[in-house]
């Protein structure tokens, strides 16, 4: 085993641990806020993975135009969606 294997699992678990502190996270300072994700950030990027898309862009559009017709009666289907 080497050391960047074994050091691998404790980046993730602080990773985690990041990321549950900012969602849950009672920030006294926008400046406190900034630090904590940067923080996250910076752990990420040490093993970083790749994103993989669970669904085609068919299934996710199909998706959105569901929800559109869903709230449609809310007035916020008002709101038009822009491919960018």
């Amino acid at each position: 085993m080497t050391i960047a294997a074994t050091a691998r699992p404790h980046s993730l678990r602080r990773s985690t641990l990041t990321q549950k502190q900012i969602k849950r996270g009672a920030h006294r300072s926008t400046r406190e806020l900034e630090r904590a994700i940067r923080e996250y950030v910076s752990i990420t990027n040490e093993a970083p993975t790749p994103f993989i898309w669970t669904k085609t862009a068919d299934q996710i559009l199909a998706s959105v135009a569901q929800y559109r017709e869903r709230i449609s009666d809310t007035g916020l289907a008002g709101y038009k969606l822009q491919a960018h």
